[in-house]
């Protein structure tokens, strides 16, 4: 994909700073797991983070280049963890593999924690309506691919899925479809315009919403899938 930046492009939008506290918010509890030895629920929470981080990244390569070196710092910070959590097993969890693990989630939650203050800088361009991020969500497309699944998961279960399991999937399911959908607005708005007076008017075409926001909306709906599930 490429670079999105429009005319009116302007500082990060709420959705960017949303997406920065969290993902710096689930980096200060991955480092406090860490500390206290949580086990799998220090492993769950860096299953949240990284998707985060990881959106914010995406974004920032694509619409906020000067948040590029910031995101991806405390993106590959907190890889760097990931990996480094592997040799505290398999060290037997000696002091040296726990002091690296550590001090590389430190450095990634201070990472994240630089995003924050720098997508906190400037005014950024009002929100459009709710309506048209829902559009953007692409419903109708949504709605079939949420039927297909739950018709998947009645068939696998042989009659009914056990409901806890069911709603997790379709939230997981619509999430992601929402932010794939939000995402092929930004990909298609040149050739939306082109095609006729329905595809002219929608969202990021019509410039009711601009890329920037479009594409910070469809990275985090889809990091939020991945959390989620």
């Amino acid at each position: 994909m490429r670079r999105v930046v429009s005319e009116s492009s302007s500082a990060p939008g709420p959705l960017l700073r949303f997406s920065a506290v969290g993902g710096a918010v689930a980096t200060g509890l991955v480092v406090a797991s860490a500390v206290l030895e949580l086990g799998a629920a220090h492993w769950g929470i860096a299953g949240i983070a990284l998707p985060l981080l990881a959106a914010d990244a995406i974004v920032a390569r694509l619409a906020y280049p000067k948040l590029l070196g910031r995101t991806f710092a405390a993106l590959a910070l907190l890889l760097l963890a990931v990996a480094l959590g592997g040799g505290v097993a398999l060290s037997g969890t000696a002091a040296w593999a726990v002091a690296l693990h550590v001090g590389a989630a430190a450095g990634a939650l201070g990472g994240s924690l630089l995003v924050v203050a720098a997508v906190f800088r400037g005014t950024p361009a009002r929100l459009a309506s709710p309506r048209d991020y829902l559009t953007l969500t692409k419903p109708r497309i949504m709605t079939l691919l949420l039927v297909t699944g739950a018709a998947g998961m009645f068939v696998g279960a042989q009659g009914l899925p056990p409901p806890g399991l069911f709603v997790v999937a379709m939230a997981g399911l619509a999430l992601a479809c929402g932010g794939a959908s939000a995402l092929n607005h930004v990909i298609d708005r040149d050739i939306d315009r082109l095609m006729g007076p329905r595809t002219r008017e929608r969202p990021v075409a019509s410039g009711r919403v601009t890329p920037e926001q479009a594409l910070e909306f469809g990275l985090l709906l889809s990091a939020l899938s991945f959390a989620y599930v």
